[in-house]
């Protein structure tokens, strides 16, 4: 009977959030939809991301590798309603790029399910930069969520 009630209360606070305007809290594996408050995360970090990068032989100012595979991006509900993320009044899927190498995207649709991170681009061999997970299609209410990443060579 509690369970019950708690599934009632639940489906009545969605319905209340969804009439008032409010954002809807988004559930784990849910597609992401309008007016929901998420998260980034790069190698499954919010903060203190480490992308690993290939970069052989002598290292440079400026030279830049591919990161290493099996690495991912990913967004996840944020338990907080002003989360640093929000996908506003239009957003259902997330976009995913790396500010030093903004040529290639990755595209979220639900939540907690990682997406690798492509090899094709070509990232710093060290250093810092930052991950941006952007809300699409774009609204006036629409929030993008930036991580700082650190950059690691393993190929030294």
């Amino acid at each position: 009977m509690r369970t019950r009630l708690r599934q009632l209360g639940l489906i009545f606070g969605l319905g209340v959030a969804a009439a008032s305007g409010l954002a809807a809290p988004a559930f784990a594996g849910a597609p992401i939809g309008p007016n929901q408050s998420f998260l980034g995360e790069v190698n499954e970090k919010h903060s203190g991301a480490v992308v690993y990068v290939v970069c052989p032989g002598p290292v440079w100012a400026g030279r830049t590798g591919p990161p290493a595979g099996n690495q991912t991006v990913e967004v996840t509900p944020s338990p907080s309603l002003t989360g640093p993320g929000f996908t506003g009044s239009l957003g259902n899927h997330v976009v995913v790029r790396f500010t030093d190498d903004p040529t290639t995207k990755m595209t979220l649709s639900s939540y907690d399910t990682p997406a690798p991170i492509s090899t094709s681009l070509r990232l710093p061999c060290g250093g810092t930069g930052k991950a941006v997970f952007k809300p699409k299609p774009i609204s006036g209410t629409a929030r993008s969520d930036v991580l700082a990443v650190t950059y690691e060579n393993i190929a030294v």
